[in-house]
Parts: structure tokens; C-alpha cells; sequence
């Protein structure tokens, strides 16, 4: 008996050793192509349901965590539906094919990168996007009635934004390369942190807000357009490009400046409210007013 009992003992640590040197994974935590049926029925929760004349995986109540050695890719031609879903990343998303979500909440954490390619379409119908680390937009990220809340990077190479609360916080920074847009359509851009723009800042219908102690820096153009379209400055905006005031829209400057080193047009029945502001027009700027100016006049540095 006591020679089992010490063939016994030596078994068990062996075991123990075996099973502490390999600590379980989360089941929720992986890494996920989907580009067929059998890569979208893997997925973890959700219900998964593969739609093959349309190549649509379809998920609902779906809720995923990748952790920072995981990616998750939707190939280009593949569509991912959710309907009431989160996605809490750690490590990659890549968007090949095309995305859009009702009631989807993605969190994109510190040292998370979340990569739209050309071919790639995001969209949100009253969900959230929560940036901490980066995003390269390279295709489409786009909503309706959704909240993008940035404290990370956003680098914009062809269309963000949409019918969205759009808030960059004091971290974050969204940059916007030429050829590129940053949309706010029936919505609203508050910006608390830098935003650098080398394409199109556009907002039809919109609210666009700096805020005290955040920067515009602008060499593309900034298009503040129609008469349901406000501009309100409490910050700083280096103008080095085009800064477009049409089409009955306002542009409030209060506490905030305006450094012009490019060119300012407030057009025909629009209306620049200087009141409680600063405007500086550098050696090489221009300022064309054929619409309403009113408060501070522009301070000439040249």
C-alpha cells in the first residue's frame, strides 16, 4: 500500500504542474475571420445565421472580447449585421467588407487598432464607438443617431461621421488626409482635444463646436453651409486653408481666435458674430466679407 501511495503523489504534481502551466483562455476571447458560413457560425454568441445569397452573417444580443493578441476581420464581400451587440477591443479589427449594426456598442481600448480598409463600410444605427487607441479609416465609418466619443486617434483617409454626436475629447486627436471628409450631416462635431485637417470638415444642418482650450488647425477647407448650420468657437483655429461661411449659415467667435493665414469667405447672408472674440488676419491672408459681420473688427497683423 504505501508503494501505490507513492506512485500516487508524484501523478497529482504532475498533473497540478500540467494544469497551472496552462491557465484556460476566454472562450469569448479569440480571434475571428469571417468570410464564409462555417467562420460565421463559429462565433461565440449571437445566435450566428448565414444568409449564402447575400453572404450576410447575422448576429443578435452578440458580445465579444478581443484581447491584445486577437483580431477579428470581415473580408472583403462579406456583410456582418447586429442587432444589439458589444464589442470590447483589446487587439484588432479589421473591416474588409461591410458592417453595420443596430444598438452595437464597440470599445476600441488603449493599444486597440481598429483598421477600415478601402473596401470597408462601418455603420452604426443608435449604437456607440468609443475610441482609446487608434482608428485608420481608409474606407467608410458612418452612422445615424449614433455617439463616436474619441480620447485616441482617428486618422480619417476617406469619410467619417454621419448623423452622429461626434465628441473629441481632450486627448484625442482626429486628423483628416487630403481627399478626405470628416462629415457631420444633421448633427454635431464637439471638439475638446486637436483636430488637423487637410481635407473637408462639412457640416450641413450641423453644430460644430470648439471648445475653450481646443485647437482647429485647418490647410484644407472647412465648409460651414446653410442657414440651419452653426459654427461656434470658444477655442483656437489656425486657418492656413479655406474657411467657408455660405448659404445663410453662422459663425460665432466668442472667447475664442482666429488666426487667418489663408482665406475666409462669409458669403451673402451669412453671418460672422464677432462679439466676444479675436480675428487676426496674417501677411498672406484674405478675408472676403459680402455677408453680416458684427462685434470685434478683424485685427490686421500684416
Amino acid at each position: 500500500m504505501a508503494t501505490n501511495k507513492a506512485l500516487i503523489l508524484p501523478v497529482l504534481a504532475v498533473i497540478l504542474i500540467f494544469v497551472i502551466s496552462f491557465p484556460s483562455h476566454d472562450a469569448f476571447a479569440a480571434s475571428f475571420d469571417i468570410k464564409d458560413q462555417a467562420s460565421c457560425e463559429s462565433l461565440p454568441s449571437g445566435s450566428p445565421s448565414w444568409d449564402s445569397t447575400t453572404n450576410t452573417c447575422t448576429v443578435t444580443n452578440f458580445a465579444l472580447t478581443l484581447e491584445s493578441t486577437d483580431f477579428f476581420t470581415i473580408e472583403n464581400g462579406i456583410s456582418f449585421r447586429v442587432f444589439n451587440g458589444t464589442i470590447d477591443s483589446h487587439g484588432t479589427i479589421n473591416m474588409l467588407g461591410a458592417s453595420d449594426g443596430t444598438t452595437l456598442r464597440i470599445t476600441n481600448e488603449a493599444q486597440a487598432v481598429t483598421n477600415i480598409a478601402t473596401s470597408g463600410l462601418l455603420t452604426f444605427e443608435n449604437g456607440n464607438f468609443n475610441n482609446f487607441g487608434t482608428v485608420n479609416i481608409h474606407g467608410v465609418l458612418n452612422g445615424k443617431g449614433a455617439t463616436w466619443s474619441n480620447s485616441g486617434q482617428i486618422n480619417v483617409f476617406r469619410q467619417f461621421g454621419g448623423e452622429v454626436i461626434n465628441i473629441n475629447d481632450v486627448e484625442g486627436t482626429i486628423t483628416v488626409s487630403n481627399g478626405a471628409t470628416l462629415v457631420s450631416n444633421e448633427g454635431s462635431i464637439i471638439n475638446n482635444g486637436f483636430i488637423d485637417n487637410h481635407g473637408l470638415v462639412v457640416g450641413p444642418c450641423s453644430v460644430i463646436t470648439n471648445n475653450n482650450g481646443a485647437t482647429i488647425n485647418n490647410t484644407g477647407t472647412i465648409q460651414n453651409e446653410s442657414g440651419c448650420s452653426f459654427f461656434n468657437n470658444h477655442g483656437a483655429i489656425n486657418n492656413f486653408g479655406t474657411f467657408n461661411n455660405t448659404l445663410r449659415a453662422t459663425i460665432t467667435n466668442s472667447g475664442g481666435t482666429v488666426n487667418n493665414s489663408g482665406v475666409v469667405n462669409n458669403e451673402n447672408n451669412s453671418t460672422v458674430d464677432n462679439t466676444n472674440g479675436t480675428i487676426t488676419d496674417n501677411c498672406g491672408g484674405t478675408i472676403n466679407n459680402s455677408g453680416i459681420f458684427k462685434g470685434n473688427p478683424v485685427v490686421n497683423s500684416c
